[in-house]
């Protein structure tokens, strides 16, 4: 684990070390759902029509995402996923001190533990530890050239690329 930062959280390119990266082909995106099925749908869209190969985490009928985030992860890392992507987290929005931001940190813990970096994806807050997250994507709808495709921004976390703390991201066809 990287002392002081989170697992593909390279912002200078004196911290990153020099490789070829992992193919496109050999990406496995987890995504975990927070409950917000409809954007989970939509980033799974986005990694299918980008030539991604995704693994889905939902949450059971009976329970919160909090309360099932953490067996959840637990199964994505154990599937050796490349990033783990978490859709619309509101757990940290208000100050993070709740169980359920606790329950969320834990589950973050766990991939960070793992060395397997974590992408939040129009969420509200962050986590206490900002070692538990790479980046913080924003999903922008229509055209922009400040906007990179959510294939790019995961593939500079992924190899372990400088990248900003925050990115705007498009969802290509499957973002309207």
């Amino acid at each position: 684990m990287p002392a002081g930062s989170a697992v593909g959280d390279t912002r200078t390119e004196s911290t990153n070390v020099t490789h070829d990266g992992v193919d496109k082909a050999d990406i496995t995106v987890g995504v975990l759902s927070a409950g917000d099925t409809v954007l989970d749908r939509r980033i799974i869209g986005a990694c299918r029509d980008e030539g991604l190969r995704a693994v889905y985490a939902s949450v059971g009928s009976d329970e919160s995402p909090a309360d099932s985030a953490g067996v959840n992860m637990q199964g994505l890392t154990s599937r050796v996923v490349n990033v783990v992507v978490v859709p619309g987290l509101q757990a940290f929005g208000h100050g993070g001190s709740s169980k359920e931001a606790v329950l969320w940190e834990s589950a973050l813990e766990d991939a960070r533990e793992a060395g397997i970096p974590v992408v939040l994806v129009d969420n509200s807050g962050h986590p206490l530890k900002r070692t538990l997250t790479a980046v913080s994507l924003h999903v922008v709808e229509g055209p922009s050239d400040a906007v990179t495709t959510l294939e790019d921004a995961l593939a500079l976390v992924i190899n372990d690329n400088p990248h900003p703390r925050s990115m705007e991201v498009s969802l290509g066809t499957n973002g309207k």
